[in-house]
């Protein structure tokens, strides 16, 4: 359970939408919060209030999401069907990034400036390996696309 909760609190403080730290790191980027008992309950108590309010939203956008590359790979294109399922999928982004900002304000509040400090820069830190990563990818495609395509 702790190391669930942990886990999550990490989630919150330093991920962006579009990745998800390795649990591994996401313990270790927690044990240099150094966060105290009675942190752990309060965030516990921000993350309880805003758990009712944000499971729904993420069931929708699993949903959402489902339908959107559906609509993406059926057989007939079609627009509008495409247009539709990425406006519903960027509506729910948009609250989820609303609220996740919201509740990471309210875990930053209990934390102490050192500890803000120390969130900022595993946000930073994991913000530029997930860019990394990306680019890599990028570049790989790029060099397939080029190497394969006629003309």
């Amino acid at each position: 359970m702790k190391r669930f909760f942990l886990n999550l609190l990490l989630l919150l403080i330093t991920a962006n939408s579009a990745h998800a730290m390795p649990k591994a790191a996401l313990a270790d980027a927690l044990i240099k919060l150094d966060v105290t008992a009675e942190q752990k309950a309060q965030i516990a108590s921000i993350l309880k209030a805003a758990r009712s309010e944000v499971r729904p939203k993420v069931d929708a956008m699993i949903v959402a999401r489902k339908n959107l590359r559906a609509a993406i790979t059926q057989d007939q294109y079609s627009e509008p069907q495409i247009r539709a399922a990425s406006k519903e999928v960027a509506k729910l982004q948009e609250d989820l990034a609303v609220r996740r900002a919201g509740v990471r304000a309210q875990v930053m509040q209990v934390l102490t400036i050192e500890q803000r400090k120390t969130a900022t820069q595993l946000q930073a830190d994991f913000g530029k390996g997930a860019k990394n990563k990306l680019l890599g990818f990028r570049k790989l495609l790029n060099h397939w696309v080029d190497k394969n395509a006629k003309g």
